[in-house]
């Protein structure tokens, strides 16, 4: 009887120390402050990871667009494009969050171009007339110089099955297009 009452105190600790921990969470957090990211939410100790991010190889990123604070941005390596956002003092209200991509990772020099519309895309000139690569459906797809039927499914495959193109590049992956495939329709393409 005396294991039994030992096991008991025992999970009677472990219980009072769990509420303890929570509790310390709790009181810890609750006087964070929200900030607005489109139609998501980040805490202001999101922040802190973007500081710790930042000291490891930092590099710049320009972000424009329906920004609070649009300008140039230090951010470190493994950064995403909901890092930079954040720097810049979140998406506006007039910003859709479905229509950019927040998990796409960074590089030094990258223009980061936060979209409302998808109408706002003729309101920047890199992008105008371009073919996004995330969007685009199979007859876009070969519309590009060089794709065809068999390489527009492949595509449109490879973004099916392992998600989004953080960069232009990425498209070596699909099978059968390699450095000289890709120039022949680089300049006809875009991601975000």
């Amino acid at each position: 009887m005396q294991i039994g009452t030992k096991v008991i105190w025992g999970v009677v600790l472990v219980v009072c120390l769990s509420a303890a921990v929570l509790i310390g969470d709790y009181i810890e957090n609750k006087n964070a402050k929200i900030i607005p990211l489109g139609k998501a939410q980040i805490s202001e100790s999101a922040s802190e990871d973007i500081a710790a991010a930042t000291t490891a190889k930092a590099f710049k990123v320009y972000v424009v667009g329906e920004v609070a604070k649009p300008g140039l941005y230090s951010v470190g390596e493994g950064a995403r494009v909901s890092d930079a956002v954040e720097l810049a003092g979140g998406m506006t209200e007039k910003a859709v969050l479905e229509n950019n991509n927040m998990a796409k990772l960074l590089r030094d020099g990258e223009k980061i171009i936060v979209l409302g519309e998808i109408s706002d895309v003729a309101l920047y000139p890199e992008l105008k007339d371009k073919i996004n690569l995330n969007t685009a459906d199979l007859k876009e797809l070969e519309s590009l110089n060089g794709i065809g039927e068999v390489l527009a499914k492949r595509i449109f495959e490879e973004r099916e099955k392992n998600g989004l193109f953080n960069d232009v590049k990425d498209i070596l992956r699909v099978k059968g297009i390699g450095e000289a495939k890709l120039k022949l329709f680089e300049n006809q393409v875009c991601v975000f």
